[in-house]
């Protein structure tokens, strides 16, 4: 095991610890997203010609 490795697991031990003693539920795969973030939608592209000169 690398030294990377090691520190890598320390700081998701005590990172993960301290949210779980905070009290927040930690995410789980495959379940579906309570609270999906509006995506904003994108501005039509206009062609080169039509774009305003600045």
């Amino acid at each position: 095991m690398t030294v990377h490795a090691r520190r890598y697991g320390r700081w998701c031990r005590e990172h993960f610890d301290a949210i779980a003693a905070e009290g927040v539920p930690a995410p789980r795969g495959g379940e579906p997203v309570e609270q999906a973030l509006p995506q904003p939608e994108p501005e039509p592209v206009q062609p080169a010609a039509e774009q305003p000169r600045r």
